[in-house]
């Protein structure tokens, strides 16, 4: 059985009224509705995408098996500031990574939900990698 934990720190010292904020959180990531953890991973990888500002495929839903409890790390790799890469769920703008921006998303596998990456300049550098189960 594979164990992958992932963990997220935050920390701020004048976010909310000079108030300090810690938050810590872990997640083992596991099977649908089990102990099991999550079994496959695509490994990690870097897409340079495309010129002309092309929307690239990073995961679609015909590749795996609906109704499952896979996970996907999405990052921008990059240090231009204004430079960003929108994330989309089918289409829809579920948000954008700016350089350095990384996010941990839950995706089921179930239909019509492929996910892109679409740069707002060309030659941009997506860090990708999806954790699933058989």
């Amino acid at each position: 059985m594979a164990t992958t934990t992932a963990k997220l720190t935050m920390t701020s010292t004048d976010l909310i009224d000079s108030q300090d904020l810690g938050i810590t959180a872990t997640m083992t990531m596991k099977q649908a509705g089990s102990a099991t953890g999550l079994n496959n991973t695509t490994g990690l990888a870097r897409k340079t995408l495309a010129t002309g500002h092309a929307a690239y495929d990073v995961v679609l839903d015909a590749d795996y098996t609906a109704a499952k409890n896979h996970r996907l790390y999405l990052r921008c790799v990059g240090t231009a500031i204004a430079e960003y890469i929108e994330i989309k769920v089918e289409g829809v703008t579920l948000g954008r990574l700016y350089s350095g921006d990384w996010c941990l998303l839950p995706y089921s596998g179930t239909a019509a939900t492929d996910v892109t990456a679409d740069p707002s300049a060309d030659g941009m550098t997506l860090e990708y990698m999806f954790f699933y189960e058989d």
